[in-house]
């Protein structure tokens, strides 16, 4: 268990980050910005984090498990439910993420983070799926496509400033799942 102070240090750079990739592509970033933004030194950034991408995968890691566990808690599991608190986990953070998509206008950067965690997803909905795969390399195929599909619609709705609630971005990617399979 981390102490509260580890905690807020942590918080504290992270913060930074975001910040400024609000303002500046996350390419143009230095490690010196960001421990100025944070008004910490350089040694206590190393003390927690190996680089600046070790602190952008920290965050989205939990961010994503935080978003997995309201899934995995949800008291009604189906597939609806679970796109529904998908949707409306990111939503939140609709304004944050819609102004870093303007600034790193380079969405590989944004596909390749969230591609990554958007397959952590799978196990969380593959309990809904009628079919099943004998041949392991099918399945992986499948899972690209389904989370590439889900991650570039997300990237899309954020560019649009969430345009559509939650439940609607849920109800539609169900639909267009069902009309294709």
């Amino acid at each position: 268990m981390m102490s509260a102070r580890t905690l807020e240090t942590q918080r504290s750079f992270t913060h930074a980050l975001i910040e400024l990739m609000c303002v500046y592509p996350y390419n143009e970033i230095t490690v010196k910005e960001i421990v100025a933004r944070a008004k910490r030194t350089r040694q206590t950034f190393y003390r927690h984090f190996t680089s600046k991408q070790d602190v952008l995968d920290r965050q989205l890691d939990s961010m994503y498990n935080e978003c997995y566990s309201l899934i995995n808690k949800l008291p009604t599991q189906t597939l609806d439910s679970a796109l529904t608190t998908y949707f409306t986990y990111w939503y939140q953070y609709r304004d944050t993420i819609k102004r870093l998509l303007e600034v790193n206008r380079s969405t590989t950067l944004m596909r390749e983070l969230t591609l990554k965690y958007a397959a952590k997803l799978y196990p969380l909905i593959k309990q809904y799926m009628k079919r099943s795969y004998d041949e392991p390399v099918d399945e992986f195929y499948f899972q690209q496509f389904i989370f590439g599909g889900l991650v570039q619609m997300k990237m899309q709705w954020f560019s649009r400033g969430c345009d559509v609630p939650p439940e609607q971005m849920a109800r539609k990617l169900l639909s267009f799942w069902r009309e294709s399979l």
